[in-house]
């Protein structure tokens, strides 16, 4: 197990799952970076497929997190430093991470007013920020 992944085991926790969309960076709790699964990369390709907008997942840096310190409930969280952060719950929920990508691909959209959301099919309340 890499250390990045016994990091990860070591937050893993169930939490509740609300959904909020927050234009804010926020502080993290228990925040480790981690190496993207192999699901990710797919889950990119289809974000760039049905975009239609192509993009370099190997520049994002990914995180895992216990939460997020605002208390918001929110799932995952994309920045202009090409972070991405996921709860560590839903880490390997299709949706969030696809949505997370979205955001990356577009480089914010915070407000989900894009074509592209409704394209991919990707939900605008699932959020992260």
């Amino acid at each position: 197990m890499t250390r990045r992944a016994s990091a990860l085991a070591r937050v893993l926790v169930l939490l509740t799952v609300p959904s909020a969309c927050s234009d804010a960076v926020v502080v993290d709790r228990g925040k480790v970076e981690i190496d993207p699964p192999a699901v990710y990369g797919v889950w990119w390709s289809e974000v760039e497929d049905c975009s239609g907008i192509g993009g370099d997942f190997d520049g994002v840096r990914w995180f895992a997190v216990y939460g997020f310190a605002d208390g918001s409930g929110i799932l995952g969280q994309w920045n202009e430093r090409r972070e991405i952060t996921v709860r560590s719950d839903v880490w390997l929920d299709r949706d969030v991470v696809r949505h997370e990508v979205l955001h990356d691909l577009l480089r914010g959209d915070r407000l989900h007013q894009r074509s592209e959301w409704t394209t991919c099919g990707i939900d605008t309340g699932v959020d992260t920020g």
